[in-house]
């Protein structure tokens, strides 16, 4: 199994983070949308997360990013400055930069021999195996369709550099992976979305739980949630579970 080096890049002003992949995906879903209320949905945040964040780069940047207006015939909307779209290009080409210097630095270590596994050792506790069924091309970014066999699937949402710079296209092996913090549990099977899994193990602590799935096609999940006891309660070996994963929280490497 060969995989790749995998890391994140932001920019900065005045030492303070103004944006890194999430925030400028968040750009990018503006652009594409015309509305926060829409981005937001896409990326599967909320409405109050996604305007706060949009005022906390228009205040790092010193300057708009974002302009938006309230009501009118057309219910109003936002829209990406010049500077924006300036910083996205900027940004697009710095990852794919970066993405190539990783790639360099992981043939280099590969060749002095070190076991490729130990390069799997993130701080990202879910790290599937599948292949790429389908790269749907967006105007600011692409959706990655991912298989992992038996029917599930995950989405990731990646910039047109990175793939071009991973060479994502249908059959190429790749490897996702998100933090146990970005899956959305449900027990809901009204509406089902994501991954079906079966709990497997709990660990609580007072308002929080660490949760371990497994899927019918045999992959392990492990989730970790915020909530009360009556929110949490749910959640017990053998119950069936919903697992959401934004597509902005996947990064995928190859394998």
């Amino acid at each position: 199994m060969t995989l790749q080096l995998d890391g994140r890049i932001w920019l900065a002003r005045d030492g303070e983070m103004l944006a890194g992949r999430e925030r400028f995906a968040l750009l990018r879903a503006l652009g594409e949308t015309g509305s926060i209320s829409a981005a937001a949905r896409a990326l599967r945040m909320s409405y109050k997360h996604a305007w706060d964040t949009v005022e906390t780069m228009n205040r790092v940047a010193g300057e708009a990013l974002v302009t938006s207006s309230v009501g009118g015939k057309g219910g109003g909307g936002a829209r990406l400055t010049a500077r924006a779209l300036a910083l996205l290009d900027t940004f697009s080409r710095a990852e794919a930069a970066h993405q190539q210097m990783l790639e360099s630095l992981s043939r280099q270590l590969l060749g002095e021999g070190l076991d490729a596994m130990a390069l799997r050792q993130t701080s990202a506790r879910n790290q599937l195996e599948g292949i790429v069924s389908a790269v749907r091309p967006g105007k600011l970014a692409d959706e990655i369709e991912v298989s992992l066999g038996d029917g599930e699937r995950l989405f990731a949402t990646v910039t047109h550099a990175s793939t071009q710079a991973l060479d994502l296209r249908p059959q190429r092996k790749v490897v996702a992976l998100f933090k146990a913090g970005a899956i959305a549990l449900s027990t809901d099977a009204s509406s089902p979305a994501g991954l079906r899994a079966r709990v497997t193990q709990v660990a609580r602590a007072r308002g929080a739980a660490e949760i371990d799935l497994l899927t019918p096609g045999g992959h392990a999940l492990h989730a970790a949630m915020r909530g009360t006891a009556d929110q949490l309660r749910d959640f017990v070996p053998g119950v069936e579970a919903w697992a959401r994963v934004p597509p902005s929280q996947i990064i995928l490497g190859l394998r």
